[in-house]
C-alpha cells in the first residue's frame, strides 16, 4: 500500500511539473490541484450493545480535472482519508458454556463469565481514495460536483481499555474459580489495555461537493465547498484480532477450545465510512495555452519596444498644382456601436450594452469577477429586451501572431456567449458566427502593457 501511495504521488507531481513547463498540454482544459478538508469523518457501525460515537478526521488530496468547456469537466486524483470513531460500554458481561472431560471420561460443563467495566475503544482507519466526479461550473463563481470514490484500505487501528473480572464454575467439581487458570486453563488479557490492527474491505462511496470558486491568478482558482462521502457497501471483514479477554481451555490431554471477549469493532457485522465537512482546493496549471505566452524580455528591450522610433527625415513635400486638390484615401474605420437606440430601450441601456468589457490577461479568455459583474448588467438589459440581437466581437492586443490572436479573440467571444446563455439570455439574441477582430481595432495605441490590457476586450454590438 505504501508503494502505491508513493507511485501515485510521483505520477501526479510529474504531470504537474510537465504542465507548469507547458510541455504536455496545449489547450485551456487541464487543471491540477491540491486540497485539504476536514469535519465529521467516522466509521458507522451498530454494535450489539454499548454506545457508538462519531469522530472527526481530515483528508488530503492531489487532483486533476479535464474541462470539456467552461461549464463541464471531470475530476479524478488521489486522496488520503482519515476516519475516527469511538465506542464505550459498561458493563459488558459475557457467559460461555464449555464441555469438558472429567475424571474417567465423565462429561461435564464449565461456565465461564467475564465482566468488563468502563470499556472504551478508539478506532481509526486510513483509506487511499480515488475519486471520479463530474463538475459543473455556473454563474462564474459557483460549482457542483457528483460522482463516486473508491476507498482502498491503507491501515486500521484500535486502542481499547477497561477493567475486567473473570469467574469460572466447574460443574463436576462444584467449585468456583477466580484465580488465573480458572481451574482448567489460562486466561490471557491485556491487563486493562490493548491495541492492535484490524482488516476491512475496499469501500465504494457516493461523493458530492458544492461551493464557490474564486480566481486568485491568471491560471489559479481557489475552490471552497462542502462535501459528503458515504460508503455504500459494508467494509466489515473477519479478523484474527485477539480479544480484550482471552481464555484458553486445556483439558486433561489436549487443548480443547478458546473463548474470547472481542474488541468493539468485531462485535459489528456492518461498517460504513462517512465523511462530511468543508474542503479547500487550490487549482493551478489550467488555462495555459502552449506557445502563447509573451516572451520574457529584458527591461532595456521592453523599453526599446515600447518607445516609438524617431521619425526619419523626409524630403520636402512636393506641392500639387493649385488647381488640383490633394487626393485623400479613406482610412479604414473600426466597427462602431449602433448610435440609434432600439425601441423601448433607453440611451443609457444602449451604451451599457455596447460598452466593451476589457482587462483580459495576455492570451486568456477567463472571465474574472469584475468582468462577470459587467456581463451581468448586459444580461439584465438583454432579458428586458428579448427583441434585441447582438454580435459578439473578441479583441486582442498586438502581442502574438495572427494565428494565436485569431484563436484568443474567438475564445473570448465564446466565453462571453456562454456567460450570457448561462444567465438566461436567449440563443436567438446572439448573432452567429462569433467574430475575432484580432488586434485590428485597438482602442488605444499598443505602447504599454496598460494600454494593451484595455485593447484585450469583448464588445457586444447591437444588430439593427
Amino acid at each position: 500500500m505504501k508503494k502505491l501511495v508513493i507511485i501515485a504521488s510521483i505520477i501526479l507531481i510529474g504531470l504537474n511539473s510537465s504542465v507548469t513547463s507547458q510541455s504536455l498540454f496545449s489547450s485551456e482544459t487541464h487543471e491540477f490541484s491540491i486540497s485539504v478538508g476536514g469535519g465529521l469523518s467516522t466509521l458507522l457501525y451498530l454494535p450489539d450493545f454499548g454506545n457508538h460515537k462519531n469522530g472527526f478526521g481530515m483528508n488530503f488530496g492531489l487532483g486533476y480535472a479535464y474541462f470539456f468547456n467552461p461549464q463541464w469537466g471531470i475530476r479524478t486524483g488521489i486522496e488520503l482519508g482519515i476516519y475516527n470513531s469511538r465506542f464505550d460500554a459498561s458493563p459488558i458481561t459475557v457467559w460461555q458454556s464449555l464441555s469438558v472431560p472429567a475424571g474417567m471420561g465423565t462429561p461435564s460443563q464449565m461456565y465461564f463469565q467475564s465482566v468488563v467495566t468502563d470499556f472504551e475503544e478508539k478506532t481509526s482507519a486510513m483509506m487511499l481514495q480515488i475519486p471520479v466526479m463530474a463538475q459543473y461550473n455556473f454563474l462564474n463563481m459557483f460549482y457542483a460536483a457528483a460522482g463516486f470514490k473508491i476507498g482502498l484500505p491503507a491501515s486500521g487501528k484500535f486502542d481499547s481499555k477497561g477493567s475486567f473480572n473473570n469467574t469460572a464454575i466447574v460443574q463436576y467439581e462444584n467449585a468456583v474459580y477466580t484465580d488465573r487458570n480458572l481451574g482448567l486453563g489460562m486466561w490471557t488479557g491485556a491487563d486493562g489495555e490493548m491495541d492492535g490492527t484490524f482488516d476491512y474491505k475496499a469501500s465504494f462511496m457516493l461523493a458530492l461537493e458544492a461551493g464557490a470558486k474564486f480566481d486568485v491568478g491568471a491560471t489559479s482558482t481557489l475552490y471552497v465547498g462542502a462535501y459528503l462521502d458515504y460508503g455504500l457497501n459494508n467494509i466489515s471483514k473477519a479478523s484474527d484480532v485477539n480479544g480484550f479477554v482471552n481464555y484458553t481451555f486445556k483439558g486433561v490431554t489436549a487443548e480443547r477450545e478458546n473463548f474470547t471477549v472481542n474488541s468493539a469493532t468485531l462485535y459489528s457485522d456492518k461498517i460504513n465510512p462517512l465523511s462530511v465537512g468543508v474542503r479547500v482546493r487550490y487549482a493551478f496549471g489550467g488555462l495555459i495555452q502552449k506557445g502563447e505566452r509573451a516572451p520574457v524580455q529584458s527591461e532595456p528591450a521592453r523599453i526599446a519596444q515600447e518607445t516609438p522610433p524617431p521619425a526619419p527625415e523626409q524630403p520636402a513635400p512636393v506641392q500639387p498644382p493649385p488647381t488640383q486638390p490633394p487626393a485623400q484615401q479613406p482610412a479604414p474605420t473600426p466597427t462602431q456601436p449602433v448610435a440609434a437606440t432600439p425601441q423601448g430601450m433607453t440611451a443609457a441601456q444602449r451604451d451599457n450594452l455596447q460598452r466593451p468589457v476589457n482587462g483580459y490577461d495576455l492570451n486568456e479568455s477567463v472571465i474574472d469577477q469584475r468582468q462577470a459583474a459587467e456581463f451581468l448588467e448586459k444580461v439584465q438589459i438583454l432579458r428586458q429586451h428579448p427583441e434585441v440581437r447582438v454580435q459578439i466581437n473578441g479583441h486582442t492586443c498586438d502581442t502574438g501572431s495572427d494565428e494565436i490572436n485569431q484563436r484568443v479573440g474567438l475564445a473570448r467571444a465564446e466565453r462571453a456567449r456562454e456567460n450570457l446563455l448561462a444567465n438566461g439570455v436567449s440563443p436567438n439574441q446572439i448573432v452567429m458566427p462569433l467574430v475575432s477582430k484580432l488586434d485590428r481595432e485597438p482602442v488605444v495605441a499598443n505602447t504599454s502593457e496598460a494600454n494593451r490590457k484595455i485593447n484585450r476586450r469583448v464588445q457586444l454590438l447591437i444588430v439593427e
